[in-house]
């Protein structure tokens, strides 16, 4: 059971980023809503979203201190809302813009950090909600992706790929707006048949990895020929050569003509008039060879650069909730992570406490604190369902982990005075 603990330990720490505590000057026009939970706890701070069964995401304030959470509606006892502001923006409602008659109207949604955790799915699907129920003639024509990130779970791919594709390109105007993407990011930006750089930005680099009884190694085999079959189905989706795909995932050769129309023809070998990539290198893409060669219609610093880009003469930004809501679950992801961290770490204390206890009383004092912990990463986990799959702690691993400690407790401390003998984690 410990041997288990300890490598789950070890799983959630793989996954932990480094919180940065960010200070800032708090102005006397801030608005303290107040949350009292049902144990008593009393938040003051703001409201920033609030879901329709009455969960809250919400930014404590300390001071200067300012610390996202999310709280679950069946944790709240009470909420006393701040209504000193006139005209304030509640939480989780569209921002009222002036639409000019003829205007474009542009969604931006920010797709930022590790792709499964934080660049997930099901959130983006959240914020693709929140500008379904916009009223139609404030209801975006295009949704800009804006993606910043450096790759993640290749599982992660095979479901926000098709749902960009089926769901996303039918309804909406779909572009992606590259800052950097790397990896399994790349490779779902590659679904948008319009893509875009920033100054500086790549695009590439997407080799796969495995784990397996050796560690962590290049993807090969049927696993690999599984994967470029695969981003050949993307390829044609976003309406992209598959040799330009392919040689970001594995090492060949690939060249190029353009005829005097800009019409690009691709060879997998180096005879083309132009050398993309060499067999010893795994290809990547900066923002001047992503437009040179056809696979981005563009560079842009700013949105106003993306619009002319995008031959858009007049055009107004709608839909920000959509885009609060990814920021909002970012955090929490990232807060979550960083708990569960140091609840883990607390909870392999108290076991190990427990195993020297000087007295019974000790014993199950340390063993009850053991529980308590992991209630609390359950209810982290329940926060930021995204970190489940990716950390392994399902329900059934929480139950295992749970069910081995009680069975702890049943077996008591036999050690009194020199400890039980009991491994820790």
């Amino acid at each position: 059971m410990m041997h288990r603990l300890h490598n789950m330990l070890r799983t959630i720490l793989t996954m932990a980023v480094v919180a940065a505590v960010t200070l800032v000057g708090v102005a006397s026009s801030f608005a303290m809503d107040k949350v009292t939970l049902k144990d008593g706890t009393v938040l003051q701070g703001e409201i920033t979203r609030e879901m329709d069964d009455g969960t809250l995401f919400f930014t404590i304030v300390i001071g200067e201190l300012r610390q996202p959470r999310v709280i679950m509606a069946s944790d709240i006892a009470s909420v006393e809302r701040d209504a000193s502001i006139e005209e304030r923006q509640r939480p989780g409602r569209e921002r009222r813009v002036e639409i000019p008659d003829g205007a474009t109207r542009v969604a931006f949604i920010t797709l930022e950090e590790m792709v499964g955790p934080f660049f997930n799915t099901n959130a983006l699907k959240e914020s693709v909600r929140l500008l379904d129920e916009l009223p139609e003639n404030e209801r975006p024509q295009i949704i800009v992706l804006w993606i910043d990130s450096g790759g993640g779970a290749l599982i992660e791919l095979t479901r926000i790929a098709p749902y960009i594709q089926n769901d996303l390109k039918p309804k909406y105007r779909v572009v992606a707006w590259i800052k950097t993407a790397i990896s399994a990011a790349a490779m779902t930006a590659w679904v948008c048949e319009e893509i875009y750089m920033m100054p500086g930005a790549a695009i590439g680099s997407n080799t796969a990895y495995m784990s397996g009884p050796g560690g962590t190694q290049a993807m090969e085999g049927e696993a690999l020929e599984q994967l470029l079959i695969w981003m050949e189905r993307v390829s044609e989706w976003g309406r992209k050569h598959p040799f330009v795909m392919r040689a970001m995932q594995v090492y060949m050769d690939l060249s190029a003509d353009i005829d005097e129309q800009g019409r690009i023809t691709w060879r997998d070998d180096l005879r083309g008039e132009h050398i993309v990539n060499t067999k010893n290198r795994i290809l990547s893409m900066d923002s001047i060879q992503a437009v040179r060669f056809g696979v981005a219609q563009g560079v842009a610093q700013t949105k106003e650069d993306l619009a002319k880009a995008m031959g858009l003469t007049e055009w107004v930004e709608v839909g920000h909730a959509a885009d609060e809501y990814q920021q909002e679950f970012r955090r929490n992801v990232g807060t979550a992570q960083v708990r569960i961290n140091e609840l883990f770490a607390r909870m392999n204390a108290a076991i190990n406490a427990a195993g020297s206890a000087p007295n019974q009383r000790e014993y199950d004092r340390q063993i009850s604190q053991a529980l308590r912990f992991l209630n609390e990463i359950r209810s982290w986990l329940r926060r930021a369902p995204s970190l489940v799959e990716y950390t392994g702690l399902t329900p059934d691993v929480i139950r295992e982990i749970e069910r081995d400690i009680r069975e702890m407790t049943r077996g008591g401390n036999r050690g009194g005075g020199g400890g039980s003998g009991r491994p820790g984690l």
